[in-house]
């Protein structure tokens, strides 16, 4: 399985390339002052993320600001299916979670 993961990193090795330019545009934008050197090594993995994983995370009062919610927003919503997506933020304080709110797909 670890070299399945090991493979699939390094096909996947040229993606990692934009994490350089993202990062030396805000680092250009927020530090014009200073040089900084970043470095990224694309031959060793530090930590494997699932498939599943989508890195985005809501804020519950964003989400309720939209107003109520139409059939596209549910369809798109469901088009990320089986990703897990983060609900965060300070509005989570008011939510409730339990399986009593859950329904299988």
């Amino acid at each position: 399985n670890y070299s399945n993961q090991l493979k699939d990193f390094n096909s996947n090795k040229m993606d990692w390339r934009w994490l350089l330019v993202i990062s030396t545009i805000y680092f250009q934008q927020v530090h014009s002052i200073q040089e900084i050197t970043t470095q990224i090594n694309t031959k060793k993995i530090i930590h494997y993320l699932p498939d599943r994983f989508l890195s985005m995370s809501l804020d519950p009062f964003t989400i309720l600001a939209a107003g109520p919610l139409t059939q596209n927003s549910l369809k798109m919503a469901q088009g990320l299916s089986p990703c897990l997506v983060r609900i965060g933020g300070k509005g989570t304080n008011i939510l409730q979670f339990g399986k009593e709110f859950m329904k299988d797909n």
